[in-house]
């Protein structure tokens, strides 16, 4: 017969197990945070070794002072470039600027409300209504970074086209500029189209450069001209190097004008609120999501 006494008994080991238990997995999250925190720590290290190799003919000193400080000691790049003429006024960690791939996470909406906007996708005159359960405008989702609304527009626009403007737009090939080594990226498979939902809302299997993305943005706030970026390494290449533009990029003049109010949005209010600035107006996309396991962050502006 189980007696008072031995019941006692096994409730307290019970007890005393479970407090182990416990005990064991809080040490093993503890441990994993601070394995992470050392990974993130040598990661930092090994970017400000990178910075410490970059090339600084052809930079401009002060730009290139605030974009060092602004980006601090996190691990990242900078590419600071004139929408107008294409040169590069700096570009702070030039191996992950120039040769590194990235998940363009959400800063590929812009590719995929361009392609809506330009393929009537998204109704210009009443950009509110996607679909019965998704009546949000283009405004907001680009400000606020709605993905099932731009997953709803990818799969209306069909992966061929998402890729097409993708292109278009500079993404899966060089920029052009004067500089060693630069990376072609690349974009999605023909056979992603299982993945089309995120393809248009994250970026999956896409790689772009930090340079890709600044052409991208430039090509927004320019009117559509893809412009062929370039470092001006000596004061007679300022003189000379005027804006070549790669490509007119095809698609309605309204579509342009059509992203701006999001853009701004995203900083007055939205996603991308902490690059407002009371002295100037700003308008850029955000972008964060995983890749290999680590956040991404991501600005284009």
């Amino acid at each position: 017969a189980i007696t008072r006494e031995s019941l006692a008994k096994r409730q307290r080991s019970a007890e005393l197990r479970r407090a182990e238990e416990r005990r064991r997995a809080e040490a093993a999250r503890l441990a994993a945070i601070e394995r992470q925190r050392a990974k993130d720590e040598a990661l930092r290290d090994h970017v400000q070794q990178l910075i410490a190799k970059d090339d600084l003919t052809g930079e401009d000193p002060e730009i290139r002072r605030i974009a060092v400080n602004a980006l601090g000691k996190r691990a990242g790049t900078v590419v600071v470039m004139n929408p107008q003429t294409g040169r590069v006024y700096s570009i702070v960690n030039q191996e992950w600027g120039l040769r590194e791939g990235f998940k363009p996470c959400s800063t590929i909406k812009l590719v995929t409300s361009i392609a809506g906007l330009n393929e009537d996708v998204i109704d210009p005159n009443d950009t509110a209504k996607i679909s019965d359960s998704n009546q949000v405008t283009l405004t907001r989702a680009l400000a606020y970074s709605r993905n099932q609304y731009f997953q709803i527009v990818g799969e209306q626009v069909g992966l061929d086209k998402m890729l097409t403007y993708s292109r278009r737009m500079g993404l899966g090939e060089k920029t052009g500029i004067n500089a060693r080594n630069e990376f072609q990226g690349q974009v999605p498979g023909a056979d992603s189209f299982r993945a089309i939902h995120r393809i248009s809302s994250h970026g999956d299997h896409y790689e772009v450069t930090p340079l890709q993305l600044a052409t991208l943005a430039s090509a927004i706030g320019n009117g559509g001209k893809l412009i062929t970026p370039y470092i001006a390494r000596t004061p007679n290449d300022e003189i000379k190097m005027k804006a070549k533009v790669r490509r007119q990029i095809n698609v309605d003049r309204e579509v342009w004008n059509q992203l701006t109010p999001g853009l701004v949005g995203a900083v007055n209010y939205g996603s991308g609120i902490k690059a407002q600035d009371p002295d100037q107006q700003v308008a850029g996309k955000t972008g964060t999501c995983i890749e290999d396991g680590r956040w991404v962050g991501l600005f284009a502006s």
